[in-house]
């Protein structure tokens, strides 16, 4: 899917040639971009913000790195064996 996003980055037009929209940004049906090329408003990010992102890594890599051993995945059995799913069902109203 990633290389997918990355192939659709290089197909089309750029604005500057597009002639549709060059024809309704002249109508006004579409603002102007805000900046140039490759200069997107950058805002000031909390101080938090890089400690919540590391938070999270650490968080994720320990799932990540035992779901890619065999057999150690939740939900996996042990052995070879496979039985019928466990499934609980409340108790019945009767």
């Amino acid at each position: 899917m990633i290389v997918a996003a990355l192939v659709q980055t290089r197909v089309g037009k750029e604005l500057a040639d597009d002639p549709e929209y060059q024809r309704r940004l002249k109508a006004g049906r579409i603002e102007p971009p805000r900046g140039g090329k490759g200069t997107a408003e950058q805002k000031e990010l909390p101080k938090s913000a890089r400690t919540s992102a590391l938070m999270f890594l650490l968080g994720v890599s320990p799932r990540r790195r035992r779901r890619a051993v065999p057999g150690t995945a939740a939900g996996v059995p042990q052995g070879g064996e496979v039985g019928p799913p466990r499934i609980w069902l409340p108790p019945s109203r009767s």
